[in-house]
């Protein structure tokens, strides 16, 4: 196949455009005209007279370059496009992802650990101080505590505490609560609700060793709503549907038999899709 070779790197000569490309439409030139000479010498056309006929079908050299220049010019384009799309795609994904599990992990998880611990320093604190400590008196020391709990922790709204007895197990009005701002006109603490966040109360506290003091502790934390929830899914179904498309794109600018089986493989599978789509029809993208 001299002559196809000849022939096809004469038109190639001296073409302006990246290396890849123009092995890309090498290939796929050589492709059609090897196609071609097959089919002619089933006809009963020698291999010399079938390259003859194969090249002259494809017609004036130069005005093959133009449009070459032309599918290049295209091609070009859509390789910047797919690639934009794929970035785009990837980043709605792994966003979307970042907002799923921060939903979970905080509301589920992280959220009551946190509350545990802030529960722990303010326990140890009281038993610091448990002389100081009387039923309904909280001492100056560990309302201190308690601001500077609710002060340098942002997930924190509030924090209340009452004092009771070990047998006095009722609850009342809080002996202390920071900021005093969070209280309503009850004495109890509002819930709040903004834009992907909401408040949960948590109720804590615990008994001071070796006494009869019972510390009642009542937390008041934010917790991403259901609205945050349905950005991350939001976010994730654009990645699904832009990949998905970005796959269907590569399989037809491949020119794949059976396309309608990749695109379905992909849209309904995705990343996973595209995957098996790549080891079962290894291709350039």
């Amino acid at each position: 196949m001299k002559r196809i070779e000849e022939y096809i790197n004469s038109i190639y000569q001296g073409f302006d455009a990246e290396e890849q490309e123009v092995k890309e439409l090498k290939d796929e030139m050589r492709t059609h005209l090897l196609q071609a000479v097959k089919e002619l010498k089933e006809e009963g056309y020698t291999e010399e007279q079938a390259q003859d006929i194969a090249i002259d079908r494809f017609g004036d050299p130069k005005s093959l370059v133009k449009q070459l220049g032309e599918l290049y010019r295209i091609r070009r384009i859509q390789r910047i496009f797919s690639k934009v799309l794929l970035k785009f795609a990837l980043s709605l994904g792994i966003l979307g992802i970042l907002g799923m599990t921060s939903f979970f992990a905080w509301n589920n998880v992280f959220s009551h650990h946190f509350v545990r611990s802030l529960n722990n320093e303010i326990l140890q604190a009281a038993e610091v101080h448990a002389d100081k400590i009387k039923h309904n008196n909280v001492p100056e020391e560990l309302k201190q505590k308690i601001i500077e709990v609710e002060n340098g922790h942002i997930s924190i709204q509030a924090v209340g505490i009452e004092i009771t007895s070990a047998a006095d197990q009722t609850s009342g009005p809080y002996s202390f609560a920071y900021p005093a701002s969070s209280l309503n006109n009850e004495g109890y603490m509002r819930s709040d609700h903004r834009p992907f966040i909401y408040t949960m109360y948590y109720v804590a506290g615990g008994a001071i060793k070796n006494t009869d003091i019972q510390v009642h502790l009542q937390f008041m934390q934010w917790r991403f709503s259901e609205e945050y929830f349905m950005i991350g899914v939001n976010l994730f179904f654009g990645y699904w549907v832009l990949f998905t498309a970005w796959g269907i794109m590569n399989v037809y600018y491949n020119r794949d038999r059976y396309k309608l089986g990749w695109v379905l493989l992909i849209a309904c599978f995705n990343v996973f899709g595209y995957w098996l789509y790549l080891k079962i029809r290894p291709t350039n993208i």
